[in-house]
């Protein structure tokens, strides 16, 4: 599993309580074209990114043949 949180709290929370260890970053400037996910899901934040649309464009982009947001 790998992710990403713009928030160094909500990282070192998820480190404590499920040890993921995950990328502090915003969606908008994370660099994944080595990646490709099978699935991308946003927990309660879709309404505050600026420009949704464009957010959910690149997260499409970034999916394997077959893959969900």
């Amino acid at each position: 599993m790998h992710g990403i949180d713009s928030s160094s709290q909500n990282l070192d929370l998820a480190r404590k309580k499920f040890s993921l260890e995950l990328n502090c970053a915003d969606f908008e400037d994370y660099d994944s074209r080595s990646i490709a996910y099978d699935a991308i899901s946003f927990w309660d934040v879709i309404e505050h990114f600026p420009d949704p649309h464009s957010v959910l464009k690149k997260a499409c982009r970034m999916l394997k043949p077959d893959g969900f947001v």
